[in-house]
């Protein structure tokens, strides 16, 4: 009997799906469901900073509960014996709930995430087992996002989070690509400046409806959208802008995109400066542009790429070529390298010959529309000293193809790039680490008195 006994219990304990006790007085908690296969631990991804305060308990929803007082706190973790269906709830202070600053190596996105948690583990599996935000509570957030999750399909609550504590929603759902349908249309968005990539590679979203946010102290929604691959509508046709400055990519690559509602914002949008690939590859786009808001606009001073490939506006013959090219057909091409190698004649004509070091850069004789390739790893900060034109930038870019860009400032320097006074200068593709400024996104590494330095493309 004792034999047949064990075997049952084995098989049952096996084969066993658990589902997540119900939690009290929920209208106060963040709430959400994680789906497990298997037995397995969930970390919660708290931000591991100064000025991110805890205080909070947590119900696991399998009868045990737990209280954090720490980022650090050895509760934060959780065994389940089980697999099944869980709803998690966290009620208290909680400022710092972030799987995109904890960064995970294993999704094919990490290279363009923008990553400034030094140190922190890259083990949390939150990412594949969170499957939907069931209600947002009275929790205080200083910095949230889900980014990376692979099994949430939708974010529909009957709560708002409550943004008063923040002024970034960056990064909140970036490469969340199972992701289908948004509505965030009751949240309170006023205090919000920056929405970069807050849905990039997001692509399977077909439906959003954040229609009636208030985004006028929103400067800048660089990749807001991009490459959102099955979005037909951003519905955003209300939105007032009223200083912004950079939208580049906001809608780039969305080849389902039909109508975006930009046009709207005539009257509302006096700051707007920049426009590099707003709505590149948008094929099926079926819009009428405006000229006023857009070609016409002297204050554009970054045009590039804005309508490439949208061949289907309704006045793309209209468009001036520069807003649909690619601007790197650069008077010469320079070339630096790490200081210390030997490169040649190094007199920076090429990567053979490359200037040794940022220090050895001949700043005279750079002229608008030249290309400098920061190539290898530089461990002293690049001071740039030359200005482009508005259509004619001075471009630093780090993508040559033998040898990726990364500028370091072992946590020694402040800045990794000191652009003081120069304008018109786009910087693409170099990664920037270790600064000693808190870098929530690749612009923060850098100081400049000017609103005319760009970064595309870069990471931390």
């Amino acid at each position: 009997m004792k034999r047949i006994f064990i075997i049952l219990f084995l098989f049952t304990t096996i084969g066993a799906w658990s589902q997540s006790r119900p939690l009290p007085n929920n209208k106060t908690h963040f709430i959400f469901e994680v789906t497990l296969n298997t037995p397995d631990t969930i970390t919660l991804p708290l931000i591991q900073e100064a000025g991110y305060d805890y205080a909070f308990s947590v119900d696991w929803g399998d009868g045990y509960k737990s209280r954090i007082d720490s980022f650090n706190d050895p509760d934060t973790s959780h065994i389940y014996k089980m697999a099944g269906v869980y709803d998690i709830g966290i009620n208290g202070v909680c400022n710092g709930f972030s799987l995109a600053k904890y960064g995970n190596a294993n999704t094919p996105y990490y290279a363009g995430i923008l990553r400034f948690q030094p140190g922190i583990s890259d083990d949390n599996n939150l990412y594949l087992y969170l499957t939907d935000i069931k209600n947002w509570g009275d929790v205080q957030f200083k910095w949230f996002d889900v980014a990376f999750c692979k099994n949430l399909k939708e974010v529909i609550s009957p709560t708002q989070l409550d943004l008063s504590l923040m002024d970034s929603i960056s990064s909140m759902f970036i490469a969340c690509d199972t992701l289908e349908f948004v509505d965030l249309i009751g949240w309170d968005v006023s205090n919000i400046e920056a929405m970069m990539g807050t849905f990039q590679y997001c692509h399977n979203l077909k439906g959003i409806d954040i229609s009636n946010w208030d985004v006028r102290k929103v400067k800048t929604v660089w990749r807001l959208f991009s490459q959102c691959y099955k979005l037909e509508r951003g519905n955003i046709e209300r939105w007032q802008p009223l200083v912004l400055t950079k939208s580049n990519l906001m809608f780039g690559g969305n080849a389902e995109l039909i109508q975006s509602g930009v046009n709207n914002w005539l009257g509302y949008v006096p700051n707007l400066d920049s426009v590099a690939a707003m709505f590149g590859g948008c094929v099926k786009l079926t819009e009428w542009m405006s000229p006023t808001l857009f070609w016409d606009n002297e204050n554009i001073w970054d045009p590039h790429n804005c309508f490439n490939g949208a061949t289907s506006i309704q006045n793309y013959a209209d468009v001036p070529s520069e807003w649909l090219t690619h601007p790197f057909s650069g008077n010469s091409d320079w070339f630096v390298r790490p200081s210390g190698g030997s490169y040649g004649t190094e007199v920076g004509t090429s990567y053979v010959n490359a200037w040794d070091g940022f220090s050895s850069i001949d700043w005279n004789l750079i002229e608008p529309n030249d290309i400098i390739y920061v190539c290898g790893t530089h461990t002293e900060t690049l001071t740039i000293e030359a200005s482009g034109l508005s259509l004619h930038q001075v471009y630093i870019m780090g993508n040559y193809t033998t040898e990726a860009g990364i500028i370091d400032a072992e946590s020694t320097r402040d800045y990794c790039i000191v652009a003081d006074g120069y304008d018109y200068v786009s910087i693409w593709d170099i990664t920037l680490q270790d600064a000693n400024v808190s870098c929530t996104s690749s612009v923060d590494c850098i100081r400049f008195v000017t609103t005319r330095v760009a970064t595309i493309g870069c990471t931390l």
